[in-house]
């Protein structure tokens, strides 16, 4: 029996040893030990080389030239600056010769008499109201009779009877020079102000109402108040005569003209009492009040004083019509016939419309010269197309065809 129970426990035991061994068997096979021994190098083959497949070297074209491309003067005669347009309110100037010589900075906005575009310009070419010769902005002058009037803006007066919000202007006649812009002449009794700047020193000059303006008959100058249009508000308005030494020669009352709207030839007013009554209700006066002609009509006349759009300008003209459709000119001869009810004054070409005084100031016409304004170039082209002087546009536009402008 005791034999027996041996057995079965000999053979129990061998059981669980053959488990367990079964079972260390099982892990060493999920989970391998790392041996010490090295493993196996890859063999070391040559990488084949690559197909070689021939391209062609790429062509690229050369580079546009810019600057000159005469390599002499670009303009000649007056011509002497080309000004172009930049990014914001930058301008560039160029001189005859093709070389960045001044920038500024300008709206494109305002009014302004002066030439407000790119262009070619003369030696005193004014850009934008900016004078390249003198390197500094210039008030806005009014041309007339050879002289240039600076009339700056003093003051807003409120409409009567009309919304507060709503206003006019006065001037202050502060200079006269030649037109060019030389020879000033120094207002000797008029009373000092201080203006724009509160620490500035005061200065001699006339203080004109909105409707107020310069002109010029014979050597003296008449800084005349007028009043309204359309009231009688004129009749106690008065005019100041200035003599060409800058003195006072003395003050007109404005009754015994009316409405004074034109300075004719030089010599003469043109002045009604009832001005908005009928067209030919103007009539033609000496400075002493004495009437020349009457019930006459301006002819190719400028509005040379005009300083913004609330204002109603003074006149220059050379020519008048009368009630019977003659035109007479300076002299007061007749020189032609119109309907006077539908006058055609086309073939009229007026000495005062040409403003001769500003030329020198705006953009030039140049011949065989072309002023090239693109999207990635800028600059000049000969009559045939042909580049003379060529930069990227300062604007950098990028949209629209290029526009070639004729000066």
């Amino acid at each position: 029996m005791k034999k027996r129970i041996v057995s079965i426990l000999l053979a129990a035991a061998f059981i669980v040893l053959c488990a367990c061994n079964v079972k260390n068997n099982t892990a060493s096979t999920e989970t391998p030990l790392p041996t010490e021994q090295p493993t196996e190098q890859p063999t070391e083959r040559p990488t084949p080389a690559p197909t070689v497949i021939p391209i062609d070297a790429p062509d690229f074209p050369e580079l546009p030239k810019l600057g000159n491309l005469t390599g002499g003067a670009l303009l000649t005669g007056d011509a002497a600056y080309i000004v172009f347009d930049g990014e914001s309110d930058l301008k560039y100037v160029y001189d005859r010769f093709g070389e960045l010589v001044d920038v500024f900075h300008a709206g494109s906005s305002g009014n302004n008499r002066w030439g407000r575009s790119a262009g070619i310009y003369g030696e005193h070419g004014v850009p934008y109201g900016y004078s390249i010769e003198r390197r500094e902005f210039l008030p806005n002058y009014c041309f007339t009779g050879g002289s240039a009037i600076n009339m700056g803006v003093s003051k807003h007066y409120s409409y009567p009877m009309m919304p507060q919000d709503r206003y006019r202007v006065g001037y202050f006649v502060r200079e006269i020079l030649d037109a060019s812009l030389e020879n000033k002449i120094e207002f000797k009794d008029a009373p000092e102000y201080i203006l724009d700047d509160p620490n500035s020193k005061p200065i001699k000059a006339y203080e004109l109402d909105w409707k107020g303006g310069v002109v010029k008959l014979g050597e003296d100058y008449l800084l005349i108040n007028r009043g309204d249009f359309g009231s009688e508000d004129y009749r106690g308005k008065e005019i100041i005569v200035i003599g060409p030494d800058g003195h006072e020669k003395e003050r007109i009352a404005t009754a015994k003209f009316g409405f004074i709207e034109s300075c004719f030839a030089g010599k003469y007013l043109v002045a009604a009492q009832n001005p908005w009554e009928e067209d030919y209700n103007f009539n033609l006066y000496t400075l002493s009040g004495e009437i020349v002609k009457k019930n006459i009509m301006r002819v190719g006349a400028v509005g040379y004083t005009e300083m913004d759009d609330e204002t109603y300008p003074l006149y220059a003209c050379d020519y008048l019509i009368d009630r019977d459709g003659n035109i007479l000119n300076k002299d007061l001869e007749k020189v032609g016939k119109v309907n006077p009810d539908e006058p055609d004054f086309s073939s009229i070409q007026s000495d005062a419309c040409r403003q001769d005084e500003l030329t020198p100031y705006l953009p030039m016409e140049i011949d065989g010269i072309e002023l090239f304004i693109g999207d990635v170039y800028v600059g000049l082209k000969d009559a045939e197309g042909n580049w003379l002087f060529r930069i990227y546009n300062p604007c950098l536009s990028v949209d629209g065809d290029g526009i070639e402008v004729y000066w």
